[in-house]
């Protein structure tokens, strides 16, 4: 049968019990600004009771317990914030990476090449007007020489620009490593805290914001495991598991968005590393078309100008110089635009540009066909100057596409984030509330706990 003890044994459970439960809004108070963790919450349960026997078998409450100290988290929710936080920073960077490819070409305006082809081909119009002015071939070769170093220097840009990224997309795969191995070893900590029976809600917590920087980085999918670890794959492959971390492979193609072990390829989708596969091949993009623009270049020009002569003869006879730099036949020929400079020639004097085919003086015919090709279509049916402003307007068209989708994402990924704060974030009205509720408890059971003990120690002072 319970004793005279009873009551007082009922009263400090009581104690302890609102006391823990005071302890646990208070961490929450002082984590109201810490940023990923979340509210933690008690649930008391009554003890066991213990039996006595009056007229029949009766039973008597202990008084309360804390059965768990609960982290409210909704783990869909969370899911879905991933799959947002992975989208957003792909077309964060992605977009990002874009401007930059644009801004190497200036376009439109005076510095930009659009304005140097156009001028190139409009002096090659003046030549023609006033063959024989020193001065019109000086500024032939000039605007030339423009045209050469802005297409260089775009493409030098658009080098360093894929340069850059690659080292980058290596260094987050190399943070995405170390976030795998830090998950790896919080799910063998929190593993081993389940097994002795405790909540390890701050090891959770940890975890989580490890995934969510993670998903920043790649998209990732998680599921948890009987035994409280956390399992994280990244499309087909796995980044950690009940058993630690894999390394991702940092052998990647941007071109086919994967990335390979050597033996298996598994898709890149979404983070910061999509973002920066998109502008890889952007760039390398930019600077084929770049490549495509310099050939025709030269060999346009250089096919018309071989044919001119500034000798008058009966038949004239063609000098055969080419304007550009070109290796004839059986040499390989020189291609790109990294090639593309101002023949021999021409450097070593202006008078070596042809203007005729007759080589009369006044006759500007062939710098009036050179100068022609400003509108002749070559570049699949387009004028140079077209195709550049084509590629120009495709990658308008696709920053305007990323720019979009990263201002969505941006909403979307705010509106979850406010649910989820409104789930597991801290309010300080809630929480002072709660303290206040456990401390009136507390001193309800501290009372209690006075009349047990004057109670009982009135029961002793009746033996003596």
């Amino acid at each position: 049968m319970p004793g005279s003890f009873h009551g007082i044994d009922l009263a400090s459970r009581a104690l302890r019990s609102f006391q823990r439960a005071i302890d646990v809004s208070g961490q929450n108070v002082a984590n109201v600004n810490t940023r990923g963790y979340s509210r933690q919450a008690v649930d008391f349960a009554a003890t066991d009771p213990v039996s006595f026997f009056s007229t029949n078998r009766q039973f008597l409450g202990t008084g309360v317990g804390i059965t768990s100290v609960n982290r409210i988290r909704d783990m869909l929710l969370q899911g879905r914030q991933h799959q947002v936080t992975a989208s957003l920073h792909q077309f964060l960077t992605s977009s990002g990476s874009l401007r930059e490819v644009e801004s190497v070409y200036n376009e439109p305006g005076p510095e930009g090449i659009s304005n140097a082809l156009d001028q190139f081909f409009n002096s090659w119009s003046g030549l023609a007007s006033a063959p024989t002015d020193p001065a019109a071939r000086m500024q032939v070769r000039t605007k030339a020489q423009t045209l050469i170093d802005r297409m260089k220097t775009a493409y030098r840009s658009l080098q360093d620009l894929k340069t850059q990224s690659q080292t980058e997309v290596q260094s987050t795969i190399g943070r995405i490593n170390e976030l795998a191995t830090q998950v790896g070893e919080l799910n063998s900590a929190i593993r081993a805290a389940k097994v002795q029976g405790a909540s390890p809600n701050d090891l959770m917590d940890r975890r989580d914001a490890a995934i969510s920087e993670l998903s920043s980085l790649i998209q990732v999918n998680t599921a948890e495991n009987s035994d409280g670890t956390m399992s994280v794959f990244a499309s087909q492959f796995t980044l950690v598991d009940s058993f630690g971390a894999k390394s991702y492979p940092t052998s990647v193609n941007p071109a086919t968005m994967e990335a390979t072990d050597g033996t298996n390829t598994f898709s890149i989708r979404g983070g910061k590393l999509a973002g920066l596969l998109t502008g890889i091949v952007q760039s390398d993009q930019s600077m084929a078309q770049l490549d495509d623009m310099a050939n025709q270049i030269r060999a346009q020009v250089n096919s018309l100008h071989r044919t001119g002569t500034n000798t008058p003869g009966t038949p004239p006879v063609a000098a055969n110089l080419n304007f550009f730099a070109q290796n004839d036949p059986p040499a390989l020929p020189m291609t790109g635009v990294m090639t593309l400079n101002l023949s021999n020639e021409v450097l070593s004097s202006p008078a070596n540009i042809m203007t005729s085919v007759t080589g009369l003086a006044g006759d500007g015919g062939l710098a009036l066909s050179i100068s022609g090709l400003k509108n002749a279509t070559m570049m699949g049916g387009k004028t140079l100057s077209n195709y550049h402003k084509e590629n120009m307007a495709a990658l308008g068209q696709q920053i305007t596409y990323h720019q979009g989708a990263r201002d969505t994402q941006t909403a979307i990924a705010t509106q979850i984030e406010n649910q989820q704060q409104a789930i597991s974030g801290v309010s300080l009205d809630d929480e002072m509330a709660n303290m206040l509720r456990f401390q009136r408890s507390y001193q309800a059971a501290a009372r209690m706990l006075s009349i047990f003990d004057q109670v009982t120690e009135d029961l002793i002072g009746m033996v003596r």
